[in-house]
């Protein structure tokens, strides 16, 4: 027997597009946006325009009851006042227009909870490099941020890949062919006493070097009696 899907709340109450005066701005956002990134976003917004909305929630919680019982549509018709926002603030302190905002029902708890871990969600997931790769097959800045940016995902899935295409190492128990060049080892032999009286011990050396493959043996003495 199969389970029913879970059916989540639906907070978003509907779109609406609001002049930037009507945008609040949340004091509470951590995330501090700087140069690089407003350049970045004003190269999108240039080469592709605005293609996505502002998330945000109603600060008054009179106007927010009646958000909820009302139809959006209607809700809206007689709603004037400021909408806050949860994600979205780097776009609105470009845009200098009327602008798409999704306005949701939450409370202000909920809107912290989510302002806190919105983009944080996002860079969990794990980047496909090859995937990426293709994306930017089709795609050239033509503003300075966006150029800049698109070379530098580019340089990641490009290290990325080539780091997949690297031979996986030999896991423990498996044998692995290793190509060496000529080796040439020299070792000295150190005994007490006369060198004279210890042949067993240097003919058992030889012969367990001399059948070793590939290995070439060759004897020297120096010095006389220790």
């Amino acid at each position: 027997m199969s389970l029913a899907p879970t059916v989540y709340r639906d907070r978003i109450r509907g779109l609406a597009k609001l002049p930037p005066e009507r945008i609040q701005l949340s004091p509470k956002n951590f995330r501090r946006h700087g140069s690089r990134q407003l350049e970045v976003i004003r190269g999108l917004l240039g080469e592709i325009g605005v293609a996505g909305a502002l998330l945000a929630w109603v600060p008054d919680a009179s106007a927010r009851l009646r958000l909820v019982a009302e139809p959006f549509p209607a809700w809206l018709s007689s709603f004037a006042g400021p909408v806050r926002l949860i994600d979205g603030h780097a776009r609105r302190e470009e845009l200098r227009q009327e602008t798409p905002v999704l306005v949701t029902d939450l409370d202000e708890v909920e809107a912290d909870k989510l302002l806190a871990t919105f983009d944080a969600v996002s860079d969990l997931a794990d980047a496909d490099a090859s995937t990426l790769a293709d994306l930017l097959q089709g795609g050239r800045g033509e503003k300075h941020g966006t150029i800049d940016l698109l070379s530098e995902l580019q340089a990641f899935a490009d290290t990325s890949l080539a780091k997949d295409e690297k031979p996986a190492p030999a896991k423990l128990g498996e044998s692995k062919v290793v190509e060496v060049s000529d080796l040439e080892v020299s070792f000295f032999l150190s005994a007490r006493g006369p060198l004279g009286q210890q042949p067993e011990a240097i003919e058992r050396l030889l012969a367990a070097l001399a059948g070793l493959e590939g290995v070439t043996v060759e004897l020297g003495i120096i010095g006389g009696a220790a």
